[in-house]
């Protein structure tokens, strides 16, 4: 019998893990504090990168070695389903598991990255490997093995019960600079894109879902892009994670809002509507790389990915939705993912 909980921090480098550690409302109490970062150097003598086997096999011995003591909070990004997957295969049969995610606005998570290099350039991420662990996130699922689940959004910037910081929370396109593509597949901006996107789809569509994923479908290429000297062009490589992730980031902020404003939470990851526009910001590029339909519904419908468990989970009492009119759904998008500015009516 498990009589003990593991309690897994996932979010991005500078995210707030180690801050949220000591947040009594997580009621985290007395556990063991297991952080990756400072076992690498107990183990290496600095923040080594090229022996994650060796040091989470011995955070994993260090957690089961108490499991007959107390609670472990073990402090790591475990950004990927795979890294989770692996967390829970160690840990599982001696623990009660509980993931806590810890979620900052992408902006706020950058800055810190920056700043870290000035006032703790021991704990600062180059760019080009920052980026890279920006285009990790997958968004977290019971289906993995978790017994417990829960989502805690830290800013720098929200009080206590305090709206109107809540609301500066918010992805505001308007105030981010515009940068150009500086790809041969888009001659526009980042921003003249996604507003061609989103306006072809408003007057063409009243889906408010394909609204929504035309609006957030880009923006992680704002943190991402990168120069491929090999190419002679710009990459944008992960940018849907981030930009499903700031999707995920403003629905929090929304469900923070009706709270504090109604004393109402309305924020559940099982509505229809919250999976459909996270997964087609997350999922967008799919059809890119498919020419037959099948093939692609075979794909997204693997147990590797969380797609059929979550969809099977949607209540059907809802409207529901099938792995076919979900991929369906992606190639409609696609369709308008696809027009560029100055294509005619006609062409």
């Amino acid at each position: 019998m498990r009589k003990f909980t593991a309690i897994v921090l996932m979010g991005y480098p500078g995210s707030g893990k180690t801050r949220a550690s000591s947040n009594e409302c997580l009621e985290f109490g007395d556990a063991l504090y297991l952080s990756s970062d400072e076992l690498r150097v107990e183990m290496f003598g600095f923040r080594d990168q090229e022996h994650n086997k060796e040091l989470f096999e011995e955070l994993y011995k260090r957690a089961i070695d108490y499991s007959n003591k107390g609670n472990v909070l073990i402090d790591s990004t475990a950004l990927t389903r795979k890294d989770r997957l692996r967390v829970i295969a160690k840990l599982g049969k001696y623990f009660n598991m509980r993931l806590v995610v810890i979620i900052r606005p992408i902006w706020e998570i950058v800055e810190e990255n920056q700043i870290r290099k000035v006032s703790k350039p021991e704990e600062y991420i180059p760019e080009p490997i920052f980026k890279q662990i920006l285009g990790r996130f997958q968004l977290p699922t019971y289906d993995e093995g978790w017994d417990n689940i829960v989502f805690y959004f830290n800013s720098s910037h929200v009080g206590d019960n305090d709206s109107k910081s809540l609301i500066k929370c918010f992805y505001d396109l308007d105030k981010v600079e515009d940068i150009p593509h500086d790809n041969p597949h888009h001659q526009e901006s980042i921003k003249e894109h996604v507003y061609y996107v989103l306006d072809k789809v408003k007057e063409e569509s009243s889906s408010f879902v394909l609204e929504s994923i035309a609006y957030y479908h880009d923006l992680g290429k704002f943190y991402v892009i990168q120069y491929n000297e090999e190419k002679g062009y710009s990459q944008c490589i992960g940018h849907a994670a981030v930009s499903a992730y700031i999707y995920l980031t403003d629905f929090l902020v929304k469900a923070a809002l009706d709270y504090v404003e109604k004393n109402d939470f309305n924020g559940s990851f099982n509505d229809l509507e919250f999976l459909l526009i996270y997964y087609g910001v997350y999922y967008h590029d799919y059809p890119y790389s498919f020419v037959n339909f099948e093939d692609m519904v075979h794909s997204l419908s693997k147990p590797s990915k969380p797609l059929v468990h979550l969809f099977g989970a949607v209540d059907n009492s809802l409207v529901g939705i099938s792995m076919r009119e979900f991929t369906r759904m992606l190639i409609d998008f696609n369709c308008y993912d696809r027009m560029r500015e100055g294509d005619s009516d006609d062409e």
